[in-house]
């Protein structure tokens, strides 16, 4: 085991927007504005029922598409991501997908447009500012492998950290769980030596999941896809409170998760909100054996610690001290520094005489 050595990076959607990435509540005023009109009628109840589920806040297009993905789950007799406490939702999805093959078409062929709308805007439309990234990663990191285990986890589903390695460190291995082109996360738990892993818990756009059941790894759009495989999806998974398969699902990756955190000399996380309560118990259970954590959200830091983690009387007080923060902006020169001091200090804690 990696302990006292291990270095854990945690990036959420704050992240990839600042690096030009479009946010999910943005994505979905792009999917209402481009949505084909002869699909509207016919999806108009949809819409109705998620405007009646969810605030005009929450309303996003991860809702959409996990909403899309349960009515067409219910219609092959499979048990949905989402289970809701409002019974004439349920009935309502009930009543949708029963003997209605027009409904399931026009369902599929929404699907379809959500992962062309995502890959258009994760893939061509946008002028990722990768330079930025380098304000977390820096190249001292990278010649500490072996022996310091260094670990990228985010919940984010585009592909700025793939592009970023093989921009400016082509060299350096990352370990993402994809072997022969399918994704086992088992793989994750064993990582090689020399490599960085990136445990992506939310799904990427280049997963897809097939009629056979397996996950495959597919790097353009769906439409250039020339293997064996029948894809039906990309293998996204959004972060919705009540998933009741996320825990069997994501096993692997929430023991991944908690190994890396609980580890770490030092975790660093930027532009996550700790939205998923699975993700922030996992990351409150592992603060209680220590580690540092530096949170680079600015101002915002002690607001989303004490919304997420301070609601209760046991967490009363300082959510900064309690986890033992440093609240810096990202990007920053501060952060950077900040960053490189600390990899410095704990590099040089290593080598004392024990």
């Amino acid at each position: 085991m990696y302990q006292g050595k291990g270095i854990a990076f945690f990036l959420g959607a704050g992240f990839s927007s600042e690096l030009g990435l479009p946010a999910t509540r943005e994505l979905r005023q792009v999917f209402q504005r481009f949505f084909p009109s002869e699909l509207k009628d016919s999806f108009g109840v949809v819409e109705a029922s998620l405007k009646e589920l969810y605030s005009e806040e929450e309303y996003d297009i991860e809702k959409v598409y996990t909403f899309i993905n349960d009515l067409l789950s219910l219609s092959e007799n499979e048990v949905p991501v989402e289970i809701s406490e409002n019974l004439e939702h349920m009935n309502l999805l009930g009543r949708l997908v029963k003997e209605n093959e027009q409904f399931r078409e026009t369902l599929d062929k929404v699907r379809n447009f959500i992962m062309n709308l995502i890959e258009d805007e994760f893939l061509h439309r946008r002028m990722l500012q990768l330079d930025k990234v380098s304000e977390i990663f820096q190249d001292e990191i990278f010649s500490t492998l072996p022996p310091t285990h260094i670990s990228i986890l985010t919940t984010n589903y585009d592909l700025a950290i793939e592009k970023y390695f093989e921009t400016y460190h082509p060299n350096v291995k990352l370990e993402r769980g994809i072997s022969d082109g399918v994704y086992d996360p088992k793989l994750l738990l064993k990582p090689g030596a020399d490599s960085i892993t990136l445990c992506k818990l939310h799904g990427s756009i280049d997963l897809h999941e097939t009629k056979q059941r397996d996950v495959i790894h597919h790097p353009g759009p769906k439409n250039e896809y020339e293997g064996d495989y029948e894809i039906t999806r990309m293998h996204l998974t959004a972060p919705i409170e009540n998933r009741i398969q996320y825990e069997k699902i994501d096993e692997q990756l929430r023991l991944k998760l908690e190994r890396d955190l609980r580890f770490a000399s030092y975790i660093v996380v930027v532009g996550f909100s700790f939205r998923d309560p699975i993700i922030r118990d996992i990351f409150l259970r592992a603060t209680m054996h220590g580690p540092r954590i530096l949170v680079a959200c600015g101002k915002r830091t002690k607001q989303v610690l004490s919304n997420s983690f301070f609601n209760e009387k046991d967490f009363a007080g300082d959510p900064l001290d309690r986890f033992t923060i440093e609240p810096y902006r990202f990007p920053s020169s501060e952060l950077r520094n900040s960053i490189s001091n600390h990899f410095v200090e704990i590099f040089a804690r290593d080598k004392k005489p024990r």
